[in-house]
């Protein structure tokens, strides 16, 4: 890769090599910027997801301890993740 910008005269200002994630990167060719995002992985997602949906039931199960009034509007919602 280094090989292929030197050949197109591209100069090489910042990389970002960490980590296992991918990446999506934009090139606008006109103003040369170029912006990288890094993205979730399944795995990132699938324990993303499982912690959400424990925090949630542990609210529930806080609020229903504190309240017994039924009907009480819940910040999380029916369907986790």
């Amino acid at each position: 890769m280094r090989r292929y910008l030197a050949l197109e005269k591209i100069r090489i200002v910042a990389e970002d090599l960490q980590s296992a994630h991918p990446r999506k990167v934009a090139f606008m060719p006109r103003s040369g910027q170029v912006m990288v995002k890094k993205l979730m992985t399944q795995q990132d997602i699938r324990s993303s997801s499982s912690v959400k949906r424990r925090s949630c039931s542990a609210r529930r199960k806080n609020a229903q301890r504190s309240s017994p009034k039924r009907g009480r509007a819940s910040n999380c919602s029916s369907r986790a993740g």
